[in-house]
Formats: structure tokens, C-alpha cells, sequence
């Protein structure tokens, strides 16, 4: 096997790992008094944390849980994130009225979370 093959390989691994990761955010969404809405926030900047996040959010209800998605092998950010709210009127307001403003410098991407569509797995060689 070269090199290249070796790294494609390891390539595939990481980003399979990182669809599961966000996959399991999003199926996380339920508890006791029913289903959160799962938000949705990227272009994060990398010094942003879960406090940070549930203080933005938290002005528009109650948030059930915040999530800054870090690389595996560096725990670095990976630039986005999720936050759960019970209150549907409150999550879409908050999704409104923080969509394309600013954050620690970034403007940031906020919208309901979706479930990641499957891919076509790649042949291997």
C-alpha cells in the first residue's frame, strides 16, 4: 500500500468519525419533556466556547446543552457547533436573530440542525 492509499484511507476514517459525531448530536435531542430543537453553528471562531455559546443563545430561553465539535487527535474546534433548546418559538427566535452576526469577531452561520445525508462510500484500491 503507498502512501497516498495509507492516507486516503485515514482521511475516510476521520471524516466517517466526524459524520457520526454530528449524527449523534442531532439524535441526542430528546429528554424527558420532549423533543429539543438541535441549532446549528458554524464559522465559528476557534476561541469560542460552550459558555460563550450557551450566553448568546441563553438571552433568547433556556438552553438544554451546548457543544463546540473538536478535532479527535488536536481537540482544536473544528469551527462549529451545537445548542439545544426546549422552547421551539425561542430557538427559532434565537436562530433569526444571531443567523449572519457577529460573534468573537466572525460572523456565524445559525440554523436548525439536520440529520447528514449518507454518502456513497468511496471504492477502495
Amino acid at each position: 500500500m503507498g502512501y497516498s492509499q495509507w492516507l486516503a484511507d485515514r482521511f475516510q476514517v476521520i471524516c466517517t468519525f466526524d459524520y457520526l459525531i454530528a449524527f449523534l448530536f442531532f439524535i441526542e435531542s430528546t429528554n424527558d419533556h420532549g423533543v429539543n430543537m438541535n441549532i446549528y453553528i458554524g464559522n465559528l471562531d476557534y476561541g469560542v466556547t460552550e459558555d460563550d455559546l450557551r450566553d448568546a443563545f441563553g438571552e433568547f430561553g433556556e438552553v438544554s446543552s451546548a457543544n463546540i465539535i473538536s478535532d479527535k487527535f488536536t481537540g482544536r474546534s473544528k469551527g462549529f457547533g451545537f445548542v439545544e433548546m426546549p422552547n421551539d418559538d425561542e430557538a427559532n427566535q434565537a436562530i433569526d436573530a444571531l443567523n449572519d452576526t457577529d460573534l468573537n469577531g466572525r460572523s456565524i452561520k445559525v440554523n436548525q440542525a439536520r440529520p447528514r445525508e449518507e454518502r456513497p462510500s468511496r471504492p477502495r484500491y
